[in-house]
């Protein structure tokens, strides 16, 4: 594609109010029907939002994504169910 940087983050920004503008269609209305509810119809996810979130699979399934994005201990440690967190700090990645 010859484009610019500008071009390119434009488009993309166009496909992702696509895809939302589509996905609030076929939500049910009213916020808690939203949440709780699955779809109305069997349509499969607009295809640019199913790519956005194979993209965000793939990387924090990788090892960059889990070592450098998210804190990641591969060799199971002790059970700390109140690890330190403080705001800024990166999030805990589940055990693969």
């Amino acid at each position: 594609m010859q484009a610019s940087a500008a071009q390119r983050l434009s488009l993309v920004e166009a496909l992702d109010r696509e895809q939302h503008a589509v996905m609030e269609d076929r939500a049910p209305s009213g916020a808690c029907a939203r949440r709780r509810a699955a779809p109305a119809s069997d349509e499969p996810a607009h295809y640019f939002r199913m790519m956005k979130e194979l993209t965000l699979l793939g990387y924090f399934t990788s090892e960059i994504g889990c070592t450098q994005a998210m804190r990641y201990v591969e060799s199971p440690g002790r059970f700390d169910p109140n690890a330190p967190y403080a705001p800024g700090d990166k999030s805990w990645a589940s055990h693969a």
